[in-house]
Order: structure tokens, then sequence, then C-alpha cells
């Protein structure tokens, strides 16, 4: 009768443990453990989720259902367990039977405990009689000192081991060819497992305290379902194959189906006497040993990744040119080569003006030329300078190029800049077009300087898909850092608030080394940098810029006094608590610093610094229990 059946008639398991256990329990509740003395319960029946009952002695972490707990209680192999709870429950008379052809025949009985030279035979490995009793190994009474027999038992028979004999295995029973030996003794969590040759490799690595376990044989496939498994239990899953040819073979290709293994290769040479795990341990090798060529093997599953990531690792030794600027105002850095940078400003703030003039200054003939308080250092190599409009017209595009190019000294097409309206395209397309323009004029002048793109919103269809949002923006990193060149971004603020457009925005603040923001007040436009990585703020300017009818052109007022950054400090700690008041007007300080962190893209120190602003300048008001209300 098969294990299915007998739980089926038994309310799956449940009768055989209450009809068995003398003493009354609750499923669930821990008793005092009925296969040994227990002071302390540590015994539990508990419902698995297929609905099989199921035990778990927490001291000897022995497991398993009715069928494991009858061979255990009463000392029996598994066919005796299933004659007896047959007899037992009188499940005869479902006509069933016990299959001893699938089991094993009369020929075979296992003796009650192991004899000296059967216990000698596994110390060798370090395997102890707790340890097989453990892993449901018995030896049979057909065993003798010259020709040792042990049986590793399944449910549906046991495979027979005789160091000594041949054939070295058999099976008794009907042989199930997806069996996992260990598999049941593995604990829930750990740093390792090891997929073994063979059963007694499994022993020999519990012994030293290492999760094992074996299938039938190396050439076995090993399921992808498995390896799940185990990768949800374990952080590595090893593979430790025999050192000879075949065992070589079957490790390579398992691997190779499996990346998620890796392969543990054994110093050994591979003959009969020195290949497998058990050799490795009795030729003298320790857990120590073992434990480095783990490490070993780890490492060269990723060493691969380290070449790679070896010009990425810090190294104290290693100095790294300070960044070249492209842009800064006064001595302070707002844009250099290898990153990213971010002219924001509402609609007509005089973003274009400022994209503009840092155009100008980027081709200009003149060295190191101030436009409208923003200095552009040259670029004497004559490296490419791109520009990509995706928001004007037509007319106002070719109106804006020519200006730039007039204000920088020439009256012609300059060699080295090239710029494209791609207001037709689709964000996809405009993509597309910009990284094929970026490796062309990267090859033919030998490397790219700055890259403009006025309207990068336009490159994807909603700046709120964040997935979309963060592949764009990392996109155009990887273009900064691979060509070391200046690329500046412009980008719309919300109409309604200080924070810059959705995903896209916010992921720029993050990535972005400045964000700078135009503002107007009236004909006046100011330069505000918001943050910058590279520059202090306290010593930020704030350059003005104006439109002059007489000249046709926008003209440099000069800088701020000291006194307006004050004012403009307050006027952005206004808008951040006018967006904070419209969740709440009364905040914890950690909640607020990580909100000012959010709206404002700046760290935890910045952040804590304007709530102490906010609080000397009495935008806020501490309250006794701590809290900060708002007071605008």
């Amino acid at each position: 009768m098969d294990r299915a059946t007998i739980m089926e008639h038994t309310g799956q398991g449940l009768d055989v443990f209450r009809h068995y256990i003398p003493a009354d329990f609750k499923v669930g509740k821990a008793l005092s453990s009925p296969l040994r003395e227990d002071k302390h319960p540590s015994f539990s029946i508990f419902k698995d989720d297929q609905g099989i009952y199921r035990w778990k002695d927490f001291a000897t972490d022995q497991s398993g259902d009715a069928i494991d707990f009858t061979m255990v209680y009463f000392g029996v192999d598994y066919p005796s367990a299933v004659s007896k709870i047959v007899s037992d429950f009188c499940l005869n008379t479902l006509g069933g039977h016990v299959r001893t052809d699938e089991v094993r025949t009369s020929n075979y009985s296992f003796k009650k405990d192991f004899d000296g030279f059967e216990l000698d035979f596994w110390s060798k490995y370090g395997v102890n009689e707790s340890q097989l009793v453990r892993y449901q190994v018995c030896a049979l009474q057909q065993s003798r000192p010259d020709n040792p027999k042990f049986a590793y038992q399944f449910e549906w028979g046991m495979k027979i081991y005789q160091p000594n004999g041949k054939p070295r295995f058999y099976y008794q029973g009907k042989s199930d060819d997806d069996y996992i030996f260990g598999w049941e003794q593995l604990p829930d969590k750990g740093l390792y497992v090891v997929l073994s040759a063979g059963e007694k490799d499994t022993l020999t690595l519990a012994a030293r305290e290492y999760p094992a376990i074996s299938l039938n044989s190396e050439t076995k496939e090993i399921p992808k379902e498995l390896i799940g498994k185990l990768k949800r239990r374990f952080r590595y899953v090893l593979l430790c194959y025999d050192g000879d040819d075949a065992g070589v073979a079957a490790a390579k290709k398992h691997t190779d189906k499996h990346p998620g293994l890796i392969k543990v290769k054994l110093p050994l040479p591979g003959t009969k006497q020195s290949k497998d795990l058990s050799d490795y341990f009795t030729q003298g090798s320790t857990k120590h040993d073992f434990e480095l060529l783990i490490r070993s093997s780890i490492k060269n599953k990723y060493r691969d990744t380290l070449h790679e990531l070896s010009n990425n690792k810090f190294d104290f030794n290693k100095e790294i040119a300070e960044p070249i600027p492209v842009c800064t105002i006064g001595d302070q850095k707002i844009l250099t080569l290898g990153n990213l940078g971010v002219i924001a400003g509402k609609a007509k703030s005089g973003k274009s003006a400022t994209i503009q003039s840092i155009l100008s200054g980027a081709i200009a003939r003149e060295i190191n030329k101030n436009y409208l308080g923003i200095n552009v250092e040259s670029n004497p190599n004559g490296l490419a300078v791109l520009h990509f409009d995706t928001e004007q017209s037509s007319f106002d595009y070719c109106r804006k190029i020519r200006n730039s190019i007039y204000d920088a000294g020439y009256k012609g097409n300059v060699s080295f800049f090239h710029s494209f309206h791609l207001l037709e395209f689709t964000p996809w397309e405009r993509m597309r077009y910009i990284e094929h323009m970026v490796d062309y004029y990267s090859m033919v002048h030998g490397g790219i300087y700055l890259i403009i793109i006025d309207g990068v919103a336009d490159l994807i269809k909603s700046v709120n898909d964040e997935e979309v949002a963060n592949q764009i923006v990392d996109k155009l990193h990887q273009i900064a850092t691979e060509l070391n060149c200046g690329v500046l971004l412009v980008l719309h603020m919300n109409p309604d608030g200080g924070k810059t457009r959705g995903h896209l925005g916010s992921q720029l603040d993050r990535k972005a080394e400045s964000v700078i923001l135009i503002e107007k007040d009236g004909d006046v436009c100011t330069i505000n940098p918001r943050y910058c990585r590279n520059a202090s703020f306290s010593s930020l300017a704030m350059p003005q810029f104006k439109w002059s009818d007489d000249l046709k052109k926008f003209i440099y007022l000069g800088e701020k006094t000291h006194h307006s950054k004050t004012d403009k400090r307050l006027a952005e700690s206004e808008d951040i608590l006018a967006e904070a008041a419209k969740r709440a007007l009364s905040w914890e300080r950690p909640v607020l610093r990580k909100f000012i962190c959010e709206v404002s893209g700046v760290g935890r120190t910045a952040a804590y610094d304007q709530i102490n602003f906010m609080i000397e300048n009495e935008l806020l008001i501490e309250n006794k229990d701590g809290d900060l209300a708002i007071n605008i």
C-alpha cells in the first residue's frame, strides 16, 4: 500500500499519531517528545501546506510524516512501519497490500544496532552512529567485516551500498530515480548547500556541519526547480562532484546549464583511490581547507566581474584627476566633464537664453568668455559640441542657433558644432537619433566636449513613467562618463510648485552634478543654483540678466547681493513649506527632514540645516513635544 493511500485513510496521518502517542496533544502545540526523555516540551505535530500531518523534534531536528514517526517510534524500517499501520488500522480491507515486490524481499533484514566494524568504516569519514540514524542509514544482517553492507532507506525501498562488493550499489524495491538524499535533513536557511556526488559524500559533509544533498548519480539531470528552491534557502549553491573524467564532465554540463551553480573542484588527481570528497578528507584535508576551497571557488565565479570592475574599485594610492570644468559661476564648478547638468525653470523664465549663452561659450573663438554670468571654459581641441532641440518651432530654433553662432564670433557654420531640430519625431526616435549622432561625431572629431538637449522630457512619453525615466537618465549618464563630456539638459518645472517634473525630474535631481533654476521676476531673470555637488552653496553667486530692446539681446546685469542670498533661501524655504502644508501643518523633525530631501534633492545634513534656518527665521515653530508647526 503506498504512502498516499495510507494518508488518505488515516486522516492524513493524524489518526496514526493519536493512536501511537500515549499522551493527549493539540496540533501545533508543543508536547514532550514521545521518542525520548524530554523535560522541556520540544516536539510538535503540525499540518503542512499539502494538508498532511507531520511531526518535528526540535531537539534532534528529526521530522517526517506518520510513517516516518512509526519507523522511529518502533525502531523499524519503512516496510515494517507500513505493515504495522496497515494491520493496526485494518487497511487490508481496502484491497491493498504491502508491496513487498517493490520494496524489499525477506532475504534482507536490518540489524538493530551497528557492529564495530561498520562504525569503523564510517568513522574514517568522520561519520558517527547518530548521523547514520538521522539520515536513515542502517546495516544489513548480511553485513560482514570483509564485506559490510548498508542500506540508504527511502519510502520506495532502499539503495544498498557494499563498498567492497560488486556491484557497489543495487536497489531493493522499485527505485525512484528522482530521489534526493539528505533533503529532509537540510536546515531552513544557510550560507552554503553542497550538491555532492553521492550519499557517502553527503554524509561526510554533514559530519562537518555542511548542509549537503545528492541525486541518484552525477549524470542525473538537475531540475531547474530544485536549483530555484535551494537558492531561496541558501546564499550559494555549490556543486562538488568527483575529480575523475566522468565527474569533471558532469560538473561542466550542469554548471553550463545552471549558471547559478558554483563548481568546487577538488585538488585530487582523479584516480580510483583519490577522486571524491570522502577521499579528500581521509587524505588529511580539514574543514578549514574545504572552507578555503569554497571561498576560492566563489572568487573564481566572480573573477570576470572583478576584472571588469578593477578600474572602478577604490585604490587609496591611486590619484584621480580633478574634474575639468565646462561651466562655472565665479570660481565654483557647476558642470564638469563626465557629468550631467540640469537647467530648469518654468515656461518663459529664460532657460533658452541661458542655454544659448552656454552654447556660444562652448564654440567661441574667445577663450573663457563670460556669458550672462556663466563662465564657459574653452574647447581648444575642437571636440564636437552637439545640440538637440525638441521644443521650439523651426523659425525660433534656427534664429536662436544663428544668434549663438554670431555671439561666438562666427559668420557661418562651425566645423565642430552640430545642431539638430527633433520636434517632429517620436520620443523613441529622438533618443535613437541622439545616440547615433553622439557616436558618429565622437568618431569624426575624436571626442565630444558638450552635449545640450533642450527638452529632455520629450525623450519619453511620460515624465511619470519611473522605469523609462530611470533608463533615460542612466543612458545619458553613461554617455557622459564613457565619452568624458558634459551633458546639459533642459527641463521644465511644475507650474504649481518648485519641483522638476515627474519621476524624470526626481531622478535627475539625484544623478545630476548640478541643478540650476532660472527664475523670472518682472523682466529680470536670475540664475539660481539649486544645488551643486562640486560647489559651496554659500559661495555661489546668482547672476542676473534681462532683455535689451536697444541691443536686441539679453544682457548681463551682475550678481544679486549677499542680502539677496538670504532672501533667496527664505523664498526657497517658503516654497518647501507651502508644499509641506498641503500634507500637514505639524511635522516630526525626521519626517520633515525626509520630505525636504525628496522635494529639494539635498542630503540629510543639508535638510537639517534648512530646518534650523526655518526655525531661526520663524517659518517653523517648535512645540513643547518637539514637533514643528508651519508658520507661513
